[in-house]
């Protein structure tokens, strides 16, 4: 036998390092702590059709009943649409424009968007419709705005809209393959590629069954061409649009039911003004049962007189909560957040924000306004007005030279003016602006299409000269009357005259501005 001081010693096992060890980021471990959160690898329409009717019809119920949610929708339509989006055409020749032409295309625009004939049902504007379909992109994630070439109530254009809800588009199965290679996606017949060929759509309104017969097997099918369907794509492939709620419905819940169960619990502490306490050796007899059935009323003034041994206990109620005023601060923040809209502007609550934290909030918003405001424009209107242009010039409701073999020049001189803000601290911005301006980089044109409501710089220009020829003939004077330009280099100074003082503005902090 040999001594086992003799034997070699087997080597060590080789470690083979475990796949996914190493190179790989922290969020993408599986250990106990994340071991509930199941992401599936799934495509935003498979996501979109297994939960979007739940989340449209919450979203609309939140509308209805939140307060805070139809806040939301106040300030998308009134800072996307407002008033309405204005329509210029710019059309010239060589730099000479085209005057006589140009009124007569806005002018028969003003007319049908604003007339019985742009809506099917003669109910709705043009700007109407517009904050009918930020509402509808808000709620549902999406509508759909139908084209229909036909004169409607005095309108000489043979076009008219009708809007149509994401409920009515057929959706009950997520695909359908039809016969020609196309398939229909919740609704929507597209192509090998994904091109929308057509919508499926319900004659009526599949909860509208109070008022009318409801139908399932009586469907339509519009082509895209004449549709036009309005919705933000955050991925793609993505069909249908995803309601902007989606990620706050939860917390607007939550924040509606605590806000309810505060205010029960307010009311029933105010119910409650005291307590009778007897003392503890005292038998009952029959009289203070019958007392103790009947309920104490309680009048202004009212002394009462206590039995023998008893005494009155006051009750000091913990309602209000004093912490409910933080916590839906801060579940308010998460929904401003969630919906990308400022926490002052949700809650109108400026007490807590100086002027330039304000400023800074509040240019953040309107960002965000005209992004959305360029993508409806590029969307949705348009399309429209190619539309409207052919029908209108075709019908004879413009009066415009080369409407068919210059149409593309004619299509391209529309401007479309959403509206603008008012300036945060006037005496400050104008002077920026006017500096800007002065230094080429910005002209009268944007700071009037900044500021000026969805106007336009021919139409200012034009309302200022006719303003300044009335003042003229009148013999009045104001100091807005004096047109001469500034002088733009100050007056030399004498050598013993002292520098100019610093204007008190400037030195002022911002924290004493009034934020509104």
């Amino acid at each position: 036998m040999m001594f086992p001081f003799f034997k070699k010693k087997a080597p060590p096992p080789r470690k083979v390092p475990r796949l996914g060890r190493y190179r790989s980021y922290a969020s993408a471990e599986q250990g106990r702590l994340m071991r509930d959160w199941l992401t599936p690898s799934s495509s935003s329409d498979s996501e979109l059709w297994a939960s979007q009717k739940v989340l449209r019809n919450r979203s609309r119920a939140l509308v209805r009943d939140n307060s805070y949610a139809r806040r939301i929708r106040s300030l998308l339509q009134g800072n996307i649409v407002g008033q309405g989006i204005g329509m210029q055409c710019v059309r010239n020749d060589n730099g000479v424009p085209r005057d006589k032409e140009n009124d007569s295309v806005e002018q028969a625009w003003w007319l049908w968007s604003n007339g019985d004939g742009v809506h099917t049902a003669g109910i709705l504007s043009l700007t109407d419709m517009l904050r009918l379909a930020v509402s509808e992109v808000f709620e549902a994630g999406e509508v759909l705005m139908h084209f229909v070439p036909k004169k409607f109530g005095h309108s000489k254009v043979p076009l008219a809209i009708e809007v149509i809800e994401a409920e009515r588009l057929v959706d009950y199965k997520p695909t359908v393959p039809l016969e020609n290679g196309h398939s229909v996606r919740m609704g929507v017949e597209t192509d090998e590629w994904g091109r929308p060929v057509a919508y499926w759509v319900y004659r009526g309104h599949p909860g509208d069954g109070v008022f009318r017969g409801y139908n399932s097997d009586d469907m339509v099918r519009i082509p895209a061409e004449d549709c036009c369907h309005l919705y933000v794509c955050n991925r793609w492939p993505q069909t249908r649009g995803e309601p902007w709620m989606a990620t706050v419905i939860r917390c607007l819940r939550d924040t509606g039911e605590y806000t309810r169960s505060e205010l029960v619990a307010a009311r029933a502490s105010a119910s409650i003004m005291g307590f009778i306490q007897k003392p503890d050796d005292a038998s009952p007899d029959k009289e203070d049962e019958e007392e103790d059935e009947e309920p104490l009323q309680m009048e202004p003034g009212t002394v009462w007189k206590l039995h023998s041994g008893e005494s009155f206990n006051g009750f000091s109620p913990s309602r209000p909560n004093a912490a409910s005023e933080t916590f839906l601060s801060f579940m308010i923040r998460e929904v401003a957040a969630g919906c990308d809209v400022s926490y002052e502007a949700l809650s109108k609550d400026y007490s807590k924000s100086n002027y330039s934290s304000s400023r800074l909030s509040i240019l953040d918003d309107r960002q965000g306004y005209r992004v959305l405001q360029q993508w409806l424009i590029r969307q949705f209107l348009y399309p429209l007005y190619v539309r409207w242009f052919r029908a209108a010039y075709l019908a004879g409701a413009i009066k415009v030279t080369g409407g068919a073999s210059e149409e593309d020049a004619w299509l391209m001189s529309a401007r479309f003016r959403p509206p603008g803000w008012s300036w945060v601290d006037p005496t400050k911005e104008v002077n920026a602006m006017r500096e800007a301006v002065k230094a080429g980089f910005m002209t009268v044109s944007d700071v009037i299409a900044q500021t000026g409501g969805g106007q336009d710089a021919e139409d200012v220009f034009k309302a200022r000269r006719k303003e300044l020829d009335l003042m003229d003939s009148l013999g009045l004077k104001f100091t807005t009357t004096d047109t001469k330009a500034e002088d733009e280099s100050p007056p030399e100074k004498s050598d013993g005259e002292d520098p100019e003082k610093p204007d008190k503005d400037d030195e002022t902090d911002d924290k004493n501005d009034d934020p509104r």
